[in-house]
C-alpha cells in the first residue's frame, strides 16, 4: 500500500497522453474512485470492476481449438478479504492491479485478444487456429460468435489515439514504426518472480480497418 509514483513528471494529462507516456499514477487515480467512491463496500465495488474485466476475456479460457489453454487470473474479492482478514479493505490494498500488475495474471493470447478488442472498438471473435482440413472449410459456430466486451465503441477512440502516439509520435514504441502504416501499440514491463522483468509489446495495425493484432513478451 502507498503512493504510486511514475518515472516521469507529466502534470495534468488525459487518457491518450497517459498511454503515450505510460503514466502509472493516472491509472491509480482512475482505479481508486471506482473502488472507494461508489457508495458501497470496497469488495462490492471491486466485484463490479472484476466483472467488467472478465468481459474482455480475462480470468477464464477463451475457448480456442488447442488443448492446454490457461485461464490467467483475476482475483476475487474474497481472495483479498482472506488475505487482509476483513471485508473493509479499499483500493489502496490492491492498487497495483490498476497498471496490470500485482496478482493479475494475463496470458499472451489474452493480451493479443484485448488488443483485438481495442482495434475492433469493442468486440472480439474467439481466437482459433484451424480454418480448414484439406479442401474442407471448417466453420464452427463458436468461432463465428461476435462477443461484446461491454464498452461502447466511442470510448475506445482515446485509447487508440494514445496507442498511435506510442508508435508514431515519439513514444516508447517508436523503434517499431513502419512507414506508410499507422500502427497502434503499447510497450510495458511484466513482473517476473523468477528473475528479471519481462518486456512486453502489443499492437494492432492499421488504425482504420485493422487486419492484425499481436502481443509479444
Amino acid at each position: 500500500r502507498g503512493l504510486m509514483r511514475c518515472t516521469g513528471v507529466h502534470g495534468t494529462i488525459d487518457l491518450a497522453r497517459s498511454i503515450q507516456v505510460s503514466c502509472n499514477p493516472y491509472y491509480a487515480n482512475v482505479f481508486a474512485p471506482m473502488i472507494d467512491s461508489r457508495g458501497m463496500s470496497g469488495p462490492q465495488a471491486y466485484d463490479l470492476w472484476r466483472e467488467a474485466l472478465m468481459k474482455f476475456g480475462l480470468g477464464s479460457t477463451l475457448g480456442i481449438d488447442l488443448p492446454g489453454e490457461k485461464p490467467g487470473l483475476v482475483p476475487t474479492s474474497s481472495y483479498y478479504t482472506k488475505i487482509y482478514g476483513s471485508g473493509k479493505w479499499r483500493s489502496s490494498f490492491n492498487i497495483s492491479l490498476s497498471i496490470g500488475q500485482g496478482e493479475l495474471g494475463i496470458t499472451p493470447l489474452q493480451m493479443a485478444n484485448i488488443t483485438a478488442i481495442v482495434a475492433n472498438r469493442g468486440f472480439y471473435y474467439r481466437p482459433h487456429l484451424i480454418k480448414g482440413i484439406g479442401d474442407q472449410k471448417i466453420v464452427k459456430p463458436e468461432f463465428t460468435e461476435k462477443i461484446s466486451a461491454g464498452v461502447d465503441a466511442k470510448y475506445y477512440e482515446a485509447v487508440i489515439e494514445g496507442m498511435s502516439r506510442v508508435v508514431n509520435q515519439g513514444g516508447s514504441g517508436r523503434a517499431v514504426a513502419i512507414e506508410g502504416i499507422e500502427m497502434c501499440g503499447k510497450t510495458g514491463t511484466v513482473q517476473n518472480p523468477h528473475g528479471e522483468n519481462h518486456a512486453v509489446f502489443f499492437a494492432f495495425a492499421p488504425r482504420e480497418n485493422p487486419k492484425i493484432a499481436i502481443a509479444v513478451f
